[in-house]
């Protein structure tokens, strides 16, 4: 990632989620890049709640850079809205209780979770739906991919 003049790509702070296409086993799907003005971590499932292999869930702050587990509730030092706190909780929950039970989670189920965690403000969502192709894939063929992309009615 590229770094600022003090360390970290984003002076105001970001999460940047990266995700692709893969065969089971091949390694984590998905990471989040936490950036400040000073730091760069990268984040992989599992390192936070929700504990699954395959996913991972993005928030209004960050759960590696300026957290600090002796103040859970802040954020470089400085508590986090309880609607931020609260839709990631929700969401956490609901991923938990899938993969407590065994549920794959696929469409209808990203859209229940993103139901769930939305105040209908100004959310939208895009849910990345990536068929990992059965053999390589060659310069002449293309990876089935769909993009499911909602805006939150008001």
């Amino acid at each position: 990632a590229h770094a600022g003049e003090t360390g970290g790509a984003c002076p105001m702070g970001c999460n940047l989620l990266v995700a692709q296409a893969g065969q089971p086993g091949s390694g984590p799907g998905a990471a989040v890049l936490e950036s400040d003005r000073f730091n760069n971590s990268w984040r992989l499932p599992g390192l936070v709640e929700p504990l699954i292999s395959q996913g991972i869930m993005v928030a209004n702050h960050e759960y590696i850079n300026g957290y600090d587990e002796r103040a859970p509730l802040d954020n470089f030092g400085k508590q986090v809205y309880f609607s931020s706190l609260w839709r990631y909780e929700a969401g956490k929950n609901f991923v938990n209780a899938l993969a407590e039970y065994g549920r794959k989670i696929g469409v209808s189920e990203m859209q229940r979770l993103l139901q769930a965690v939305t105040h209908a403000s100004t959310e939208h969502s895009i849910i990345y739906e990536a068929a990992a192709p059965q053999a390589p894939v060659a310069a002449d063929r293309e990876a089935n991919v769909t993009l499911h992309v909602s805006v939150a009615d008001l």
